[in-house]
């Protein structure tokens, strides 16, 4: 009769299995989306990035799409596990945010404006295939 229990073998393919997934390039992603209601008129609309990756990237040529456009600038480098902002006006958010825990990069202006009814935010690598796409839903939904 075969026991159940798992070989030594197993358990080491298995782990070696882990360490190769571990060692896949991760692309960065949209963490964070803050766009203002329509009684809020400070421009403080931003989109963050984060890599979860274990190396940097280079987002030069990138570009946001959806309720807003950007494209990001060449040599635009996102280190590994960093994140960075783009701001509908870059000098508002930096006053917003004079003493951050950690250093805020922060680009932009982008054109567009996010909306609180929902939409689909598109990042898109510089081949222009979709990298990651977030979809936000409408603040005032009734249930």
């Amino acid at each position: 009769m075969r026991s159940h229990t798992p070989s030594i073998r197993s358990l080491f393919l298995c782990y070696i299995a882990l360490l190769a997934a571990g060692s896949l390039q991760a692309s960065p992603v949209i963490n964070e989306i803050h766009y203002n209601n329509d009684r809020n008129y400070i421009a403080n609309e931003f989109i963050e990035l984060y890599n979860p990756g274990l190396q940097a990237v280079n987002l030069g040529g990138w570009k946001l799409t959806g309720g807003i456009e950007y494209i990001f600038p060449e040599n635009s480098l996102l280190e590994a596990g960093a994140y960075i902002s783009i701001a509908e006006n870059p000098s508002v958010l930096r006053s917003e945010f004079p003493s951050p825990q950690r250093e805020l990069r922060i680009l932009g202006p982008y054109s567009g404006a996010l909306s609180g009814e929902g939409e689909m935010i598109d990042l898109l690598d510089n081949s222009g295939a979709v990298s990651y796409t977030h979809l936000t839903l409408p603040t005032n939904r009734e249930v």
